[in-house]
């Protein structure tokens, strides 16, 4: 299956060299699109094993395109996705402060009470619109919130979160916020 209408234009996408993150199918990178930074999931082809797979993933960047484009402040926006050679490219905003799971887990960094609620306002406004667009996130986890400006929480929302080849979804509750 071809990926001809998706929009990111190879060529005006730029990679740098080290990674960001490493996931089990896929390497995330800081990049650039037409000179503005983003985020770049580069994925195999081969991982997407069968037509069902291809057909299922162009439904949910429809999806994405259609839905997430309008954008949401509480969720990353989708850029578009490409591809070039044996490889796909997942585009979205780069956020630049880091996940909430590593600011978690960094016991020098104290959140104050006023701050853990305008983090927990932040995911529940992000659910909710996902929610009303009958979108179900299905691995909202602290490591999938990416924080930006003035510590507002966006979730990770991207299609291959939802994909059903990806047979491992893991479920967190945010207890450890209170």
């Amino acid at each position: 299956m071809e990926i001809k209408d998706f929009n990111i234009e190879c060529e005006n996408l730029k990679i740098e060299e080290n990674e960001f993150s490493k996931g089990s199918f896929a390497k995330v990178y800081k990049g650039s699109y037409y000179g503005n930074p983003v985020c770049v999931k580069v994925i195999k082809k081969d991982t997407l094993i069968d037509k069902e797979s291809w057909v299922f993933l162009k439904r949910e960047i429809d999806i994405l395109k259609n839905l997430l484009n309008q954008g949401h402040k509480n969720i990353i926006r989708f850029i578009g996705i490409g591809e070039k050679d044996s490889l796909l490219f997942l585009v979205t905003e780069l956020i630049n402060g880091g996940d909430l799971g590593n600011i978690l887990l960094d016991h020098k960094f104290h959140i104050p009470w006023s701050l853990r609620v305008k983090i927990a306002k932040d995911i529940a406004e992000g659910m909710e619109y996902l929610h009303l667009k009958q979108i179900m996130h299905r691995d909202l986890k602290s490591n999938n919130l990416l924080l930006g400006k003035n510590w507002t929480t966006k979730s990770n929302y991207h299609p291959f979160i939802i994909l059903r080849i990806i047979n491992i979804i893991i479920i967190n509750i945010f207890y450890f916020l209170f």
